[in-house]
Order: structure tokens, then C-alpha cells, then sequence
């Protein structure tokens, strides 16, 4: 007759991670004074043995873990959650990392991650599970909370019309990608409501490297823009480099507003006036819609945080 095997222990996860069976009592419990690295090293030992926590057991009586988890393609947003990557294009890392986090006893998910197929696979895996993108996701079984992309790019081109500046030029992001998309219809309505007619619109990709390669092209044309609306700091960056390189000024020549407002923006030559993102109200957000749902109020929203313009010296005043 086979014995039961034993269910893991707290001491077994601490074995296999190779660390204390107090570090993983910090990882279970979300506790700040744990590296990244570490935590993840425990949850993958918890995952391979099955382990179940205290905190599981103990929601058996309540029915409750309060245990919110993270399915994310950047690891290093949420870093103090319980968080699981995933590659986005692959429903068999989405429905492990879904079932991971199950296993931790996790009571809703958020998603960070811009496929919509990850919110697919993870409904399919478990349709009761309460869920928040960050994104904005147009369905009516998801909350979703996300920074509104449109509006910031009204206010960055605007800022450029209100310093007189009419000839306008939008780099863009990823042709199908949601942020790109809005940025660029913001860019399109606010010339538009302006008087002005909108420049063809080139496609980038968020990296320096295009903005570098696009800012070397456009100084070997002649110039028909005086400014310039970048996709984000990254391409705003690789412009300012190509520009600089062959001797053209910013902001003396061309104006130049970004978005992201990325901690090294400041200290960009000239510092980059941008749109300011805030991640922070962004994930608040997204739990609080979370444990309300949690707590039974099952009201299905879709929540935007406007950015704020950052300005800094990248941008010159047209004389009229």
C-alpha cells in the first residue's frame, strides 16, 4: 500500500531556494525588506513543490486571502507584489503563471502586460477570478485602469501651438499598439481644433535606436516642421542625438516635447519637456477597484489618470 506523500513544507521551499525559512515567511507575507531575485527564487520553490502557506490555510475558515497577484511582461513594475512574467504571445506561459498564482491563493489578478491575449487566457483558466488591466481594455467582465494617452497627447501638442509653433511633427509608436494609437489620434484632433493641418505621422517604435535612425533622415531633408511630438522619451532621446550630431539645435532649430517623462529626462541635452505618467495613482487605483469587487461590489469600471506636462528647456517660443 503506497503512503500519502507528505505535503510541503515552509522548511522544504526554504531548501530548494537555498535560502531561510524566515526569508520565506518575508515573501509570503509581501514584506519590503526582500530582494526581487529572492522572491521570486521562493515563489518558483513554492510553485515546484505545491506548497501551500500559512496564509492559504488559513483562508480556508474565512474564505479570504486578500492576496491580490500580478501577471506582468516587465518585472520590474509591481516589484513589491506577487508577481508572476509572462511572455504575452505564449497561452501556455499565461495559463502556468495564472495557475501559479492560484496556488499562492491569490483572490484577484492585475494584469500588466499589453497583449489582450493574457486577459483571454486568464479568463479561460479562471472566469470568476476578479481581474484589473492596466490598460484599457474595452470589455465588459474587466476592470480596467490606464493612463489616458489621448488627452496627454492634446496637451503636449498643444503646448507647442501655444508657443507658437504650427508646423508640428508626431513620431509615433507601434502602428497596433494601444498607446501609440491614442497618442497619435490626440496629436490628429488637437492640430486639427486648432486651425492647423497635421503632418504625416511617422511610424517609430519606442526605441532609441529608431528615433536615432528617423532624426539622421529627417536632417538629410529639407526641414518643413519647427517642432516636434515624440511617441516617448526613448525616441525623443534618439532624435535629440541624430539632431546634435549634425549640428541642428534643440530647441533653437526644433522644439521637441516627449512622453513618459523617464527619470533620466532631465538630464537630456536640453532637459526634455514631456508628459509626466503616474504609475503610482495608476496601481492604487487598481487595487482599490479590486477590493471593492473583492468586498462585493461587483461595479465594472474603466478608469484614466491624465498626465501632466513636465516642462523643461526643450522647447523655444516662436517669434509671431
Amino acid at each position: 500500500m503506497n503512503k500519502k506523500k507528505r505535503a510541503a513544507s515552509i522548511y522544504d521551499v526554504a531548501k530548494l531556494a537555498g535560502v531561510s525559512h524566515q526569508t520565506v515567511s518575508r515573501a509570503i507575507n509581501n514584506a519590503d525588506n526582500i530582494r526581487e531575485e529572492t522572491r521570486n527564487r521562493v515563489l518558483d520553490a513554492m510553485a515546484e513543490l505545491k506548497y501551500q502557506p500559512n496564509r492559504a490555510a488559513r483562508s480556508l475558515a474565512t474564505s479570504r486571502s486578500k492576496l491580490i497577484g500580478v501577471l506582468t511582461s516587465d518585472a520590474g513594475f509591481f516589484s513589491a507584489a506577487v508577481a508572476v512574467r509572462v511572455d504575452g504571445e505564449s497561452e501556455a506561459s499565461i495559463e502556468n503563471a495564472v495557475n501559479q498564482l492560484k496556488e499562492l491563493g491569490i483572490e484577484a489578478i492585475i494584469v500588466v502586460a499589453p497583449q489582450s491575449k493574457v486577459v483571454d487566457v486568464a479568463k479561460r483558466v479562471d472566469p470568476r477570478l476578479p481581474m484589473v488591466t492596466i490598460d484599457f481594455i474595452d470589455r465588459p467582465d474587466v476592470f480596467s485602469v490606464s493612463i489616458d494617452n489621448y488627452s496627454g497627447a492634446r496637451v503636449a501638442t498643444r503646448h507647442l501651438i501655444e508657443n507658437g509653433h504650427k508646423k508640428i511633427l508626431h513620431i509615433a509608436g507601434p502602428a497596433n499598439q494601444y498607446e501609440s494609437i491614442e497618442r497619435s489620434r490626440g496629436y490628429n484632433d488637437e492640430m486639427v481644433a486648432a486651425g492647423l493641418k497635421p503632418l504625416k505621422i511617422i511610424q517609430g517604435d519606442w526605441t532609441s535606436q529608431t528615433g536615432f535612425n528617423l532624426g539622421n533622415d529627417l536632417t538629410s531633408k529639407k526641414r518643413d516642421f519647427t517642432a516636434i511630438f515624440a511617441c516617448n522619451d526613448n525616441t525623443a532621446l534618439g532624435l535629440l542625438h541624430a539632431f546634435t550630431a549634425k549640428g541642428l539645435r534643440v530647441p533653437l532649430d526644433v522644439s521637441m516635447v516627449g512622453f513618459d517623462d523617464a527619470p533620466e529626462s532631465e538630464f537630456f541635452t536640453p532637459p526634455l519637456t514631456t508628459m509626466h505618467q503616474d504609475f503610482g495613482v495608476v496601481g492604487r487605483r487598481a487595487v482599490a477597484l479590486l477590493f471593492e469587487e473583492i468586498a462585493g461590489v461587483p461595479n465594472i469600471r474603466r478608469e484614466q489618470v491624465l498626465p501632466t506636462l513636465t516642462v523643461r528647456k526643450s522647447v523655444a517660443k516662436l517669434a509671431d
